[in-house]
């Protein structure tokens, strides 16, 4: 589940959750960007293959089976207490699938990331229960017919009840990730 792609600083780590049929390394350009110095790990999904790879069953009729979405959560926090990461900083940085798999991490564990980059997240009706001062960033494009950008707004506003430290932008475009995303996440960490 976890690759080590760039042995960085030993106080900051980025772990990248890619998109549906990505891999480890779908994320990297935007580190190349964001921050090349740090530990860089990605974070494989573990249903399915090749194009079908994703962190969560797919949805059925637009819903999330909740039950399946908190199986892989759990097996992901029993694989992340295994490994024992000790940064000082854990940021999680994911697109599409990956973003919502983070918001499902930040349900119940927002206590083991410092920072959360969510790029093109689905509001799949989640449940926050705790605050946090932890950062949150959060992008969505006009055009996605993926990611609602109305739905990605709700979404937003229900995490402002929670994270008071989150940002969220706007840009042309759809489902993508465009380099004045990029720019922006980085100007804004």
């Amino acid at each position: 589940m976890f690759t080590l792609l760039h042995d960085g600083s030993k106080d900051e780590a980025y772990f990248l959750f890619h998109g549906t049929g990505g891999n480890d390394f779908q994320l990297l350009r935007v580190m190349e960007e964001l921050n090349p110095n740090a530990t860089i790990i990605g974070v494989k999904a573990t249903e399915g293959v090749g194009s079908n790879r994703r962190y969560f069953s797919p949805l059925i009729n637009g819903q999330l089976d909740r039950k399946d979405f908190e199986s892989n959560i759990n097996g992901f926090m029993e694989e992340w207490k295994k490994r024992g990461f000790a940064f000082k900083k854990n940021v999680f940085l994911g697109y599409s699938n990956g973003a919502n798999f983070i918001i499902g991490i930040i349900e119940k564990y927002p206590h083991i990331m410092s920072e959360a980059i969510l790029l093109h997240p689905s509001n799949l009706n989640y449940h926050f229960e705790v605050e946090s001062g932890m950062k949150v960033i959060m992008t969505s494009g006009a055009t996605d017919n993926l990611a609602l950008p109305g739905d990605v707004l709700k979404l937003k506003e229900t995490m402002n009840n929670y994270y008071k430290n989150l940002t969220y932008f706007l840009f042309d475009g759809g489902h993508e990730l465009t380099e004045v995303e990029i720019k922006a996440i980085k100007d804004s960490l």
